[in-house]
């Protein structure tokens, strides 16, 4: 039954982060057949693990069709967006007094030299600040709550980076710069009032570049 159990995490793991890294991309058919020979593990536990991303949102069943990665719409940027705009303030209110000073500056050092940066460097930074943001919030139920927003907005973010302009970089590192700046300086509610626009932001530029909406 252990056994059983770990190979169907395994192929939870392994296909979530597929569609997370868009090797699996929207809208792609995915048969149980093809899993199994791919990832070496038989079909049961793969359509167990098929079973769970399809609650969670990554993939949908049609009769007689198949299974497919979940398309990215507008609704579905809008809802990931409208969540984190609204719970991630409170998130950073709460965790503020476990941020170290310290990670703070490092971070404050890799948004300072932005220019050096590639897409895929940015989006790591922004994504390892806002991780480490919401892991010292130290609330297991707050944690779990919002995983699987994050996740999806990775994917979001993932499909996009490599449409978003220059320019989005340099308007985003310094929202970071300043945000942690507020942070150090114990301005908690106005880092927060930040934060939010940081993600309307993000949420229109990702409109813009996914979608063609020029909001």
């Amino acid at each position: 039954m252990k056994s059983y159990k770990n190979l169907k995490e395994k192929a939870y793991e392994i296909i979530k982060n597929k569609i997370i890294m868009i090797e699996f991309k929207p809208g792609e058919y995915l048969e149980e057949k093809v899993l199994s020979e791919l990832l070496e593990i038989s079909r049961t536990p793969i359509r167990e693990a098929l079973n769970v991303l399809e609650n969670e949102g990554w993939i949908e069943s049609f009769p007689r069709k198949g299974i497919f990665v979940t398309r990215i719409d507008e609704e579905k940027i809008d809802e990931i967006y409208e969540v984190r705009k609204n719970f991630d303030p409170l998130i950073l209110k709460m965790a503020a007094k476990n941020l170290s000073p310290l990670k703070l500056n490092l971070f404050k050092h890799k948004f300072e030299n932005y220019e050096e940066m590639l897409e895929d460097e940015f989006l790591k930074y922004d994504a390892d600040f806002h991780s480490y943001v919401h892991s010292a919030v130290k609330n297991k139920y707050v944690l779990k709550m919002m995983k699987n927003v994050y996740e999806h907005n990775r994917r979001i973010r993932r499909l996009g980076v490599q449409k978003v302009p220059h320019q989005r970089i340099v308007d985003s590192n310094k929202e970071h710069l300043e945000m942690i700046d507020l942070i150090l300086n114990g301005e908690i509610d106005k880092a927060a009032d930040l934060l939010r626009k940081h993600i309307e932001n993000s949420h229109k530029y990702y409109l813009n570049v996914l979608l063609d909406k020029d909001l």
